[in-house]
C-alpha cells in the first residue's frame, strides 16, 4: 500500500512551501554577501598599478615626493565612471596637456576643399546580368513622374542626386519613386529596379544601359560627356568629376584553346584561322541536353541572327583583352580528338593575334600537359607572337 499523500491539494501546498523556503535562503544568503563586500577593509581592495614615471625624472631616482598617489591615479578612472551620470566632473578636454608643436611646424587648418562646377552625367543602371540594352529619355522622365516604367520592377534614384536631378528637369519625383543610398540602391537594382546614379558611382555589379541608343561606356561609347542625354552640373572638389576621355575597356574571354574541335575547323576543315573569332549574334531558342562533352550539361539552343565578325570587333575594340590559356603551345604538339590531354602548334597562336588579344592567363590545369619543357616553350612563342602572358612559369 502507498504511502504517498493522496490530496492532490496538498502536494500543490507543500511544493509551494517548498519553494518560497529555497528563495528566502537565496535572498539571505546574496544580502550577506553583499554587505561583507561593502564593509571590507580599504586595503583589501587591490588598487591600479602605479604608472610609469615622467619623462623629466631619470629612471635611477628616488620616487619625488610629487609622484602621484594611488588614489590620484584612480580618480580619473572614477571621473569617468560618472561621466554618464554628472556631465561636470568629466575632464575637460582642453585640460589634458598638449604637446607644444614642433620648430616650423604649421598648425593652421586644413583649408576647405575647392569646389567647381562639373558636368556628371547621370546612368541609367541595371543588374549585371539584366538583357536590357539601353531606355530612351522620354521614358526615365515618366519614370520618375510615375513611379512605373515597362521592363523593371520600379525605378530607383541614388540619393546624391536625387534633388539635383528633379530639379534640372523641372519635375517632382513621384511616391513610388525611391531614394537610396548605395548599398540599398544596389540591392534594388540588382533585384529588378532601374537605376539612376551619377557616373562615377557606378560599381562592378551594376551594368550601364544606352540613353537614346548612346552609350556611355563600351567600345562604342561617346567621346565626350557634352554628348550625354541625362547631365547634371554639381558642385564636387578637385579630382571627383567624372573624366570620359579617360574611361576605357576591358573585355575578357573565357577558356580558349586551339585543340580538338578548334584545329578540326581551322585546319581539317579548312576555315581557317579567323574562323573562331568571326561568329555574330545568335537568339536563344530553348535550352536541352546534352553537351557533347559533359553529357550531363543543359546547353542552349539557338538561331543565327548575323552580324559576322562581331565577336573580333569586340575583342579588336578594346583597350585591353585577356583570356585563359587553357594549354601549352609546343612544337611537340599533336591534334587531340578526345581524352583531357591538350596542346597547340604554334603556328596557331596567330588566332589570338589575328583577334587582339593582348594578354593570355597561364593559370589553369592543362599548362602542364607536356610537363615544364611544354611550360617554357608556352612562354617563349607567346613573347615570340608578342602577347603578354602570366599564371605559370
Amino acid at each position: 500500500m502507498s504511502n504517498a499523500p493522496s490530496n492532490p491539494r496538498r502536494i500543490e501546498l507543500w511544493s509551494k512551501v517548498l519553494v518560497i523556503a529555497l528563495v528566502g535562503i537565496f535572498l539571505f544568503a546574496l544580502a550577506g554577501f553583499a554587505i561583507a563586500v561593502i564593509d571590507a577593509p580599504d586595503e583589501d581592495v587591490a588598487l591600479p598599478a602605479r604608472p610609469s614615471l615622467p619623462a623629466a625624472i631619470p629612471a635611477d631616482s628616488d620616487t619625488p615626493d610629487d609622484a602621484p598617489t594611488a588614489e590620484a591615479v584612480a580618480q580619473p578612472r572614477i571621473l569617468l565612471a560618472l561621466a554618464e551620470t554628472d556631465p561636470e566632473l568629466t575632464p575637460s578636454p582642453s585640460a589634458a596637456p598638449v604637446a607644444p608643436a614642433s620648430p616650423g611646424t604649421d598648425t593652421s587648418p586644413s583649408p576647405a576643399p575647392v569646389l567647381s562646377a562639373t558636368t556628371m552625367p547621370v546612368a541609367p543602371v541595371a543588374g549585371f546580368w539584366s538583357k536590357r540594352e539601353g531606355v530612351k529619355r522620354r521614358d526615365i522622365v515618366r519614370a520618375l513622374k510615375t513611379g512605373d516604367i515597362d521592363g523593371f520592377k520600379r525605378v530607383v534614384v541614388e540619393a546624391d542626386i536625387a534633388a539635383a536631378l528633379a530639379e534640372s528637369l523641372g519635375i517632382e519625383l513621384h511616391a513610388d519613386v525611391r531614394v537610396a543610398e548605395s548599398e540599398r540602391f544596389a540591392t534594388s537594382v540588382r533585384k529588378g529596379a532601374l537605376g539612376l546614379i551619377a557616373a562615377n558611382h557606378v560599381g562592378p555589379s551594376l551594368r550601364t544601359l544606352e540613353i537614346d541608343g548612346k552609350s556611355l561606356t563600351g567600345n562604342d561609347r561617346i567621346k565626350d560627356v557634352a554628348g550625354w542625354p541625362l547631365s547634371l552640373v554639381l558642385e564636387l572638389p578637385e579630382g571627383q568629376g567624372w573624366e570620359q576621355d579617360r574611361t576605357w575597356v576591358l573585355v575578357a574571354g573565357g577558356d580558349s584553346f586551339t585543340d580538338r574541335g578548334v584545329y578540326d575547323k581551322v585546319v581539317t576543315k579548312g576555315k581557317g584561322v579567323d574562323y573562331p573569332f568571326d561568329g555574330g549574334t545568335a537568339r536563344v531558342t530553348g535550352h536541352g541536353c546534352c553537351d557533347p562533352v559533359f553529357n550531363d550539361n543543359v546547353v542552349p539552343r539557338y538561331v543565327l541572327t548575323g552580324n559576322k565578325g562581331l565577336v573580333r570587333s569586340l575583342f579588336k575594340g578594346a583597350e585591353l583583352a585577356i583570356a585563359n590559356h587553357e594549354q601549352p603551345v609546343t612544337e611537340m604538339a599533336t591534334h587531340h580528338t578526345s581524352g583531357t590531354r591538350f596542346s597547340g602548334k604554334p603556328a596557331l597562336t596567330k588566332i589570338f593575334t589575328r583577334a587582339g588579344i593582348d594578354w593570355l592567363s597561364l593559370a589553369n590545369n592543362h599548362i602542364k600537359d607536356y610537363g615544364a619543357d611544354g611550360i617554357k616553350d608556352t612562354r617563349r612563342i607567346l613573347r615570340d607572337n608578342g602577347i603578354g602572358f602570366g599564371g605559370a612559369g
